[in-house]
């Protein structure tokens, strides 16, 4: 179900097909190295991940196995990402609204 929901996402957003099935790919091997407590492995391949939603979803496959701490280490990945994203979101806000302002405009003819 959540690999369906990686699809749907990835049309409205532009996400390519490759970068999906990358993701698919990348929470099948995280759930065979959780089951065999491999980790840092586990670790490893959520810090590859392309979208969000995959991390998040590799975060559900650890608290759900109750890898507490492989849990805590994929939650800082994913607020350290949230943030990226925040921070590059207010950069183009902060553009876009330089531009608006740096606009010379001109009300009336000057002859």
């Amino acid at each position: 179900l959540m690999f369906h929901r990686l699809d749907r996402q990835s049309n409205a957003v532009g996400i390519t097909q490759a970068d999906v099935e990358m993701d698919k790919t990348l929470l099948r091997l995280i759930q065979g190295c959780i089951r065999g407590d491999r980790l840092e492995a586990a670790l490893s391949y959520a810090s590859e991940l392309n979208l969000q939603r995959s991390l998040q979803g590799a975060l559900k496959l650890a608290v759900g196995s109750k890898k507490r701490n492989l849990g805590e280490r994929i939650s800082a990945l994913l607020n350290n990402r949230e943030s990226v994203v925040q921070a590059v979101n207010m950069e183009k806000e902060n553009n876009a609204n330089a531009n608006i302002f740096s606009r010379k405009r001109v009300y009336g003819s000057t002859q």
